[in-house]
């Protein structure tokens, strides 16, 4: 018996850097006809992510629901949950209402006070009961790819039959062992940025499922004539040092209209 749980436990010593293990993932996106590319970097272990892109740095903790905003050219960051994120956001959203409010005709006011309203009602509303109500539908198209490496399969994105934006997905690429996606998609639409835009229920699901099954390796949107791609570029799977999601001592902690991020 002694022998045996020797042999479990040299296993476990094996077998757990790879169980455990997190995830260095970096893309790239940019718009048919413009030269700038934008590249980001993420780091997923522990329910933690981590993103690195020009000027701003996020973390977000799935454990606790926290996100964190890092300016590191500025040494100071934001951190709160998004019910707090959201009541900063509304109000200096209401301050500069108010003050470009003041030199505004009547008329002219109370249509900028009811648009604002909506805005904050939309924002705020965590049900998702203004999901459109579009035909749409989100389908296995059968086409597939290598994309950095990875196999990966072609999931479209169908409104009034026509083709909206391509979900390319990789089962390979297992960031769920260690990184929810929805509940991580979740967190994102309760401060307004879902990660595929305003579905219906029958294609949110189906995208519910899609991220459950492997992580997305390209996106590609159809807006009018114009194609937005973000293609990941290289994947690595390793074990990561936890400190890389901890603010760094000398940032200096400050509110979200202070950051400046996403300020009316």
């Amino acid at each position: 018996m002694i022998k045996n749980f020797r042999l479990i436990g040299l296993i476990w010593l094996l077998f757990s850097p790879i169980l455990h293990a997190g995830w260095i993932i970096k893309e790239k996106s940019n718009e048919d006809g413009s030269k700038y590319k934008a590249t980001r970097k993420y780091y997923y272990q522990d329910q933690q992510l981590k993103l690195v892109e020009k000027g701003l740095i996020s973390i977000f903790d799935l454990n606790t629901q926290t996100i964190i905003f890092m300016l590191p050219d500025k040494a100071i960051y934001w951190q709160g949950s998004a019910k707090a994120y959201n009541k900063e956001f509304e109000d200096a959203l209401k301050e500069s209402f108010q003050k470009k409010a003041d030199s505004l005709p009547d008329v002219e006011r109370e249509m900028a006070k009811a648009a604002l309203s909506y805005y904050i009602a939309v924002m705020n509303d965590s049900n998702r009961t203004n999901q459109p109500l579009l035909d749409m539908v989100l389908i296995n198209t059968g086409k597939k790819a290598k994309i950095a490496g990875r196999e990966a399969a072609m999931y479209g994105l169908y409104v009034n039959k026509a083709l909206k934006e391509e979900f390319w997905i990789s089962e390979s690429v297992n960031v769920n062992s260690t990184f929810d996606m929805n509940r991580f998609n979740i967190l994102l639409q309760l401060i307004g940025n879902g990660m595929a835009g305003d579905l219906n229920k029958e294609a949110e699901q189906v995208f519910k499922e899609l991220l459950q099954k492997g992580y997305l390796m390209k996106t590609v949107e159809y807006n009018n004539k114009i194609r937005f791609l973000t293609e990941v570029t290289e994947v690595k799977e390793k074990k990561l040092n936890n400190k890389i999601f901890l603010v760094p001592g000398k940032y200096r902690k400050v509110s979200l209209k202070e950051l400046g991020l996403n300020q009316p």
